[in-house]
């Protein structure tokens, strides 16, 4: 329902952006050599780090009823982040050489990453000032508890950014945000299926008939990485062919 509005599509490309972040990540940390795991992170892994937060801001701003008054702060985000993109992918002064940890190999994030790092927090503060003022104002009860489970599931979201203590000190300290972002999703999923938010209704056999689907897909292109990835391992071509094909089709 209501599939055009601009609180089902900005939510819509926080998932993609959580999705490309968390699926990316896994062929960083699988990777055999630091070349291809920063050209994994660079090109799409930092792609949808650097979309999630202008994504939540511009659902907080939409959940508010404040775009009008909020669009170019909205698109100030969206510029700040694609900055930082380009720069990552041209220069090294964004994105350093990964070091190998005991789960893989991470990138290094230089001293210009403050910068980013900053907005992403500006935009996240702005973000739950726009829902806690959209709590306060609504009156609608149903309303109002799906808007404090919206707040509740992007501070315990927010966790995730432990990952960017191994980027920034080179202190080991294993990023768990997966599991926030896990914790996140069941959240949103409680609150669709509990409190209707989004104006979403859905039932328990969706959710059965998604998780039978997602299977079928997932467990072949597991079972197809296993059996190619000898020939695979020593070309950053296959294996980013590979990569990109898998998230088509998961996506899809």
């Amino acid at each position: 329902q209501a599939k055009k509005t601009v609180t089902n599509v900005s939510f819509f490309f926080l998932c993609m952006s959580l999705s490309l972040w968390l699926f990316s990540t896994g062929f960083v940390y699988l990777s055999n050599n630091p070349q291809t795991a920063l050209v994994w992170y660079r090109h799409f892994v930092f792609l949808g780090v650097i979309n999630i937060m202008p994504s939540i801001y511009l659902f907080s701003v939409a959940t508010a009823g404040f775009l009008k008054q909020q669009k170019f702060c909205v698109l100030a985000g969206f510029i700040i982040a694609y900055t930082f993109y380009m720069l990552a992918l041209t220069t090294d002064k964004v994105i350093g050489y990964p070091k190998l940890y005991f789960w893989g190999y991470y990138p290094q994030y230089q001293p210009l990453t403050f910068l980013f790092l900053f907005s992403y927090f500006v935009l996240f503060i702005a973000a739950q000032v726009n829902l806690w003022v959209a709590y306060r104002r609504e009156t609608v009860p149903i309303k109002k508890t799906q808007i404090f489970m919206m707040i509740i599931s992007y501070l315990i979201g927010f966790t995730a950014s432990i990952d960017f203590v191994a980027k920034i000190w080179s202190i080991p300290v294993y990023p768990f945000g997966f599991i926030s972002s896990f914790i996140f999703v069941c959240l949103i999923a409680y609150s669709i299926i509990r409190h209707k938010a989004f104006d979403i209704e859905t039932v328990l056999h969706k959710t059965i008939l998604w998780i039978l689907s997602f299977s079928i897909i997932a467990v072949p292109i597991f079972l197809l990485y296993q059996w190619f990835f000898p020939v695979m391992k020593n070309s950053v071509f296959l294996q980013l062919a590979f990569g990109i094909m898998s998230f088509i089709v998961f996506t899809l």
